[in-house]
């Protein structure tokens, strides 16, 4: 059996879960960033995108956690905050931002499951039921509680 063969099932997953992403995220934007903490946590990136410098320590609050308004977060250091910082419309932004976090999310699962001795068949399917699960927007037909919905800036 060649690669393209063996591969190609994985491809075809992967295809049809990230469609079905897009599609449930484009048309349930509230599950993305959802009201209060959500939408904290994008307005605070978007506001150290803004005002602060590149890679510029100072944005990184020392009195989190102590009462300060603002959020431990370097969002040059993180791909899925980063993307925030597109010039898209801000649904567009959110499908990105959600869509990157999926991605490292997926990747970490994967390499984790191959490091411990899983095989290709087992960590795909571990990572893309994880995302079917616990991921906007399947999360709300799963009834999960998890914090991604709102702050998936906490798995990095």
């Amino acid at each position: 059996m060649t690669a393209f063969g063996r591969a190609l099932p994985y491809v075809l997953s992967w295809g049809v879960l990230a469609s079905l992403m897009i599609v449930g995220m484009s048309r349930l934007p509230m599950t993305l960033y959802t009201p209060m903490d959500g939408e904290w946590a994008k307005w605070n990136v978007e506001a150290i995108l803004h005002f602060g410098k590149v890679f510029d320590l100072s944005p990184y609050s020392m009195l989190a956690g102590m009462g300060s308004m603002y959020f431990p977060n370097l969002p040059w250091l993180n791909p899925g905050a980063l993307a925030l910082a597109l010039p898209l419309e801000d649904n567009t932004k959110n499908i990105v931002s959600y869509a990157v976090y999926a991605a490292e999310l997926a990747i970490s699962i994967i390499l984790l499951a191959r490091v411990i001795g899983f095989s290709w068949l087992i960590a795909t399917a571990a990572a893309q039921l994880h995302l079917y699960l616990l991921f906007p927007p399947f999360s709300d037909a799963s009834a999960s509680t998890t914090g991604t919905r709102s702050l998936p800036i906490m798995l990095t």
